[in-house]
């Protein structure tokens, strides 16, 4: 059974988001229903990086410390928006999601102080489709942050 949303229900709830959403929410909502600029959603989420590359603030991490939860938050929005490896945003957010990959337990943790289910968690799972949807960085990246010695060129060739 579709359930339909009426007019006066959108408006209701569009001024209430208006009013009391995040400015990231607000944007993602124009961008969906009001023919909002990518650009916009794009700008607003730089808001919610750090300098290391990572997102905080973004509703389900930390409020001031970067995260992979919220990372995960924001590239999903970045997925939304059609944000490409052109981006900088992209490209330091993928440096970020490479140097926080915790490789003695082969995860990353979604909170800072706060040990991951490994691959329990979806959150493991979700940032590898980032680096597989923005697979391009990620040999670019490797080679920045690790020497070819240490055995990542054979490892970053499987995501071409």
């Amino acid at each position: 059974m579709n359930k339909i949303l009426s007019l006066e229900n959108f408006q209701r709830e569009r001024k209430y988001l208006m009013i009391n959403g995040k400015n990231i929410e607000q944007d993602l909502f124009r961008f969906h229903f009001e023919n909002g600029s990518p650009q916009e959603v794009i700008s607003k989420l730089q808001e919610y990086q750090g300098k290391d590359g990572g997102f905080r603030n973004m509703g389900e991490g930390h409020s001031i410390i970067t995260n992979g939860m919220d990372t995960s938050m924001a590239f999903q929005y970045l997925s939304e928006v059609g944000a490409t490896s052109n981006d900088e945003i992209v490209q330091k957010g993928i440096q970020y999601i490479i140097g926080t990959y915790d490789y003695e337990l082969n995860c990353w943790h979604a909170r800072p102080n706060e040990t991951s289910q490994y691959w329990l968690d979806n959150l493991c799972a979700e940032l590898v489709g980032y680096l597989y949807e923005y697979r391009e960085l990620v040999q670019v990246t490797l080679k920045k942050c690790y020497p070819t010695s240490y055995g990542f060129s054979d490892y970053h060739s499987n995501f071409r």
